[in-house]
């Protein structure tokens, strides 16, 4: 069984699982300016999971949760510098098969390839998806990732798999 998964734009995810169920992950839509779709066109959603309160993560719960009345899940740990160590700990536990790797906007990482990298090599993936990499506001670049690709083609035997934003991508 598959889930289907799509980003649509900085750290917002739409994610269907095998039972049908839909999870969207920072739902950030009608005033992105790299957003694909607006929030109108999401199709369901059961639980919206929320990594922080930035605007760039929550905009859009409110017109969400009014449509689909979903669970919504959030968490205060990835508040603070990035990554934060205690963030590393809790990746190290989790032997994800798949990890959306929040990737600082702008024109490079500003040195933070590294500790990026070590984020994803932590939590034991087979897959990572970096996200949030692209342009936040009207004329700002796309984030570099090469460096950070070079480090983990390097380290590990990651997969660096970037998604076209409201393309559907299946994982097993």
């Amino acid at each position: 069984m598959s889930i289907k998964m799509r980003w649509l734009g900085t750290a917002c995810f739409e994610i269907v699982l095998p039972n049908k169920k839909t999870i969207v992950i920072d739902p950030y839509l009608d005033d992105s300016v790299s957003a694909p779709i607006t929030s109108d066109k999401i199709e369901g959603c059961d639980y919206i999971f929320l990594t922080h309160g930035h605007y760039d993560h929550v905009l859009d719960v409110g017109k969400l949760a009014k449509r689909f009345d979903p669970k919504i899940f959030c968490s205060d740990v990835a508040a603070g510098s990035y990554p934060d160590p205690s963030i590393i700990e809790v990746a190290q536990q989790a032997q994800a098969y798949i990890t959306l790797l929040q990737v600082l906007p702008g024109r490079t990482l500003r040195g933070l390839e590294e500790q990026t990298a070590s984020l994803a090599m932590a939590s034991g993936c087979k897959i990572v998806v970096p996200q949030h990499y692209d342009p936040l506001f009207e004329g700002s670049e796309k984030t570099d990732l090469t460096q950070l690709k070079k480090i983990l083609e390097e380290k590990t035997d990651i997969i660096f798999q970037e998604l076209v934003p409201g393309r559907w991508y299946s994982f097993d």
